[in-house]
């Protein structure tokens, strides 16, 4: 009988926004096969560069959410904001890049660009908060943050 590994404990219950879906997210396993699902999506513009929120269950919509991270894998760059505070994250060593991130809010919508002022952490780091912010509830400690 093989046995699966357990799932990681996280201490609330978030909800994920991406494109047009909602998600509940019950362990940081949902986050990652979330994230993985559009990271390998072509959207209509040709890009993979997406928009996620993430909040607490009980928010109704990207507007009541935390955490939002503008992802483009293209560009090996992302954007965090953590929005109760309107402040944006940086990560050590990383410089704003002379483009901006091409993402998708909605597969209904055009693309939209993120200034490359505000997209200072890697693919990399932004996952990392993401994944802490789905553990923890709170604004991840692994970027700094800074007013926008």
């Amino acid at each position: 009988m093989t046995m699966s590994p357990p799932t990681e404990a996280i201490n609330q219950v978030v909800r994920a926004w991406r494109d047009i879906h909602t998600e509940t997210i019950d362990s940081l396993e949902d986050a990652e096969a979330l994230i993985y699902d559009v990271l390998t999506r072509v959207f209509s513009y040709g890009g993979h560069g997406f928009t996620s929120w993430w909040g607490p269950r009980s928010c109704d919509g990207p507007e009541g959410s935390h955490l939002r991270v503008d992802l483009d894998v293209e560009s090996g760059r992302a954007a965090a904001h953590w929005l109760p505070t309107k402040e944006i994250a940086v990560e050590q060593g990383v410089t704003a890049h002379h483009s901006p991130l091409t993402v998708t809010e909605s597969t209904d919508d055009p693309p939209i660009q993120i200034s490359a002022g505000r997209a200072l952490v890697t693919p990399g780091a932004a996952i990392r908060a993401i994944r802490e912010y789905v553990k923890t509830g709170q604004r991840p400690t692994n970027l700094s943050w800074t007013s926008a």
